[in-house]
């Protein structure tokens, strides 16, 4: 995906704040909007994350396995 390790490590960082943030604003909408409009939020960001995670972070972290977090494993 990315040979540059620089560039790899900073798009790393970037898709997992971008999934942390989208994860922390559905926990705040929880309690704040419709039963509803949590579930389309939820199916939303769930796939937005999916796609992070299947379309950039999977495929980055298997060229350069040394920046997948230990969390992820």
């Amino acid at each position: 995906m990315v040979r540059d390790p620089d560039v790899a490590s900073r798009l790393s960082s970037v898709a997992l704040a971008a999934g942390k943030e989208l994860d922390e604003v559905l926990m705040f909408s929880a309690e704040r909007v419709s039963p509803e409009e949590f579930q389309q939020l939820r199916h939303a960001v769930g796939n937005v994350l999916g796609e992070l995670l299947l379309s950039i972070l999977n495929p980055l972290y298997r060229q350069h396995p040394e920046l997948k977090p230990a969390e992820l494993n």
